[in-house]
């Protein structure tokens, strides 16, 4: 048998845009794909970013971006020390924003909040110390 709360929980529920990673500033800038070929090209990476379409850094991103791609990096982040993050570390984030909505949900379904840990830490395959350090921290 389920377990009814006691009270309503819906003022402790922060919704998920309010506790959600920020997004990834290449995506906002330059769209989706061009985000994934940037961090596929130089994850993990302090970058100076050229400030001319042209010069020997300049065909250096060509070669890693292609030439369209390259030009609107350049006109939109050019001059700057830009860190991109690697793949695995932007999987991560967005991973996360799940499990903290999946516990949410399951939470204001009534379960408690040890079995809401419980039952997603089962979904995600990882242990429910991660779950509690993901949704609290």
């Amino acid at each position: 048998m389920e377990q009814q709360p006691l009270f309503s929980l819906d003022e402790y529920i922060v919704s998920p845009q309010e506790n959600a990673e920020p997004p990834n500033i290449f995506a906002i800038y330059l769209g989706e794909e061009a985000a994934e070929k940037i961090i596929a090209s130089y994850g993990g990476q302090d970058l100076k970013v050229p400030s001319q379409e042209s010069g020997p850094a300049f065909e250096r991103v060509v070669k890693n971006l292609g030439q369209d791609l390259a030009e609107k990096f350049v006109r939109t982040f050019g001059g700057e020390f830009i860190y991109v993050p690697q793949e695995a570390a932007v999987k991560i984030k967005e991973r996360n924003v799940k499990i903290r909505e999946k516990v949410r949900a399951k939470m204001a379904s009534g379960l408690s909040n040890l079995d809401a840990m419980s039952a997603v830490s089962e979904e995600f395959a990882i242990s429910q110390r991660s779950i509690r350090r993901i949704f609290y921290g």
